[in-house]
């Protein structure tokens, strides 16, 4: 009689394969959680930004129109060529990147137009900004105005809007 010693100890190899099998499903899935969680985080910073440009950009045109003696809406290609606009006025539009928000503000000293940035750029962000008089208003002297940002890629392709 062989006795207690016929009792074999350690591990076989096809227990050994399903441990590994199970430890290699769970790293699988912890690594998989890590990376869709990274995934998650870049998308709501990226919202962060957008809105936050947007708020900032909102404050920023409420101060200037608010304090404003007189705001005029003029189309876009007015502001194209300085030679047309008047040097008694300043002119309120987003720059020619599209990256910031600025008051075009005439020296008189160096006879040329200065800009001054009201909205500072945002990296992957231009902006749009249209203004015009309120129809349903009683009174000519309300304006509405609309900033749009625009979330760009690393080629400057817009890729969504706010």
């Amino acid at each position: 009689m062989r006795g207690n010693s016929g009792l074999r100890k350690g591990v076989t190899l096809v227990e050994l394969v399903i441990v590994l099998g199970f430890v290699s499903v769970i790293v699988l899935a912890s690594a998989n959680m890590v990376i869709l969680g990274t995934k998650a985080e870049k998308v709501t910073v990226d919202e962060y930004k957008l809105q936050s440009a947007i708020k900032r950009a909102t404050e920023q045109v409420n101060q200037v129109v608010r304090y404003s003696k007189a705001v005029f809406a003029v189309p876009k290609t007015f502001v194209a060529s300085t030679s047309v606009m008047d040097p008694g006025w300043n002119y309120f539009m987003v720059s020619s990147d599209k990256k910031s928000i600025i008051v075009a503000k005439y020296n008189g000293d160096s006879e040329e137009w200065v800009e001054e940035t009201i909205v500072e750029p945002v990296e992957n962000i231009v902006f749009d900004l249209r203004v015009y008089k309120d129809e349903n208003a009683d009174s000519d002297s309300v304006m509405k105005y609309i900033v749009t940002a625009y979330r760009t890629d690393s080629l400057g392709n817009i890729t969504s809007e706010k």
